[in-house]
């Protein structure tokens, strides 16, 4: 009887993946798809997709993530960790606890992190990021205003979104201060967490948001405003590019986006409703 650590899981193509697009062409070509982490999009990314309705690309993530894994094309679900090719089209995924021996035919790979024995990059990419400065607002008075933008890298765009805390006001809207800087940049103080929030309240106040009322001054003959007041409460990193690697017989590199894998899905769907209609 066949030890389960010695069984081989044999695949003609399989996705490597946890992005977007990834996932749509896992379901779009009903291809296994094996992730070491989640790429998810974030809240207010939207995707102009017409294989499903206009939705937020977080929302069509966790749709594809859902119909993959009903379909069993999730294989290994959430619990691979990192993975190392082999030589003979073989691989090995590693969990917490055990190695799983993998023999394919093709390797589709859209994120190469955490992924060992490919050969060198023929081309490396220039260590940039793109900064995710979450923070929480306190005391803000309504606006409907979206975004605000300025000249500079450190807090290009601040978005203001529906706060989705617990015992907020249905009108409280939180915001993430959007930056782009190198990798010296991420460890400068001048460029930390504090002088990101300070520099968001800063354009803010340019934009003319306040505070909450504080009453009318009868010396000034104006309404007084408190100052807003921000929370700083997390910071993400995501790095911008890839490392550009030569494409073999059995591993293909993907950097192909979703509108462009919807393309040729919608186009294979036309030709063969076609083939069957003459």
């Amino acid at each position: 009887m066949e030890r389960i650590r010695d069984h081989v899981y044999e695949f003609d193509k399989l996705v490597i993946g946890g992005t977007l697009p990834a996932f749509l062409h896992g379901y779009c070509n009903s291809l296994p798809v094996l992730y070491i982490d989640k790429n998810i999009p974030l809240r207010f990314e939207v995707s102009k997709n017409k294989v499903f309705d206009n939705i937020s690309k977080v929302g069509l993530w966790n749709r594809l993530g859902a119909f993959l894994s009903l379909a069993g094309l999730l294989p290994f679900a959430n619990k691979i960790t990192s993975l190392r090719i082999l030589e003979d089209n073989c691989a090995e995924a590693y969990t917490n606890s055990r190695k799983i021996k993998i023999s394919f035919n093709k390797l589709l790979i859209f994120d190469e992190d955490k992924i060992h024995g490919l050969a060198d990059p023929v081309f490396k990419a220039k260590k940039e990021y793109k900064v995710y400065d979450w923070l929480i607002t306190r005391g803000m008075s309504k606006h409907e205003t979206a975004t605000l933008k300025s000249d500079d890298n450190f807090v290009k765009e601040v978005i203001f979104y529906p706060s989705e805390r617990k015992g907020t006001r249905k009108s409280t809207r939180d915001m993430v201060a959007v930056s782009y800087m190198t990798d010296d940049q991420i460890s400068d103080l001048n460029y930390s967490e504090n002088f990101a929030r300070l520099k968001a309240k800063n354009m803010m106040k340019e934009a003319g948001l306040r505070g909450y009322s504080n009453g009318f001054s009868k010396i000034k003959q104006a309404t007084q405003y408190y100052a807003i007041a921000l929370e700083h409460d997390r910071r993400e990193t995501k790095l911008i590019g890839r490392d550009i690697y030569k494409n073999s017989d059995t591993i293909l590199h993907h950097v192909c986006n979703e509108e462009e894998i919807e393309i040729k899905y919608v186009s294979s769907q036309l030709e063969t409703i076609n083939k069957r209609l003459c």
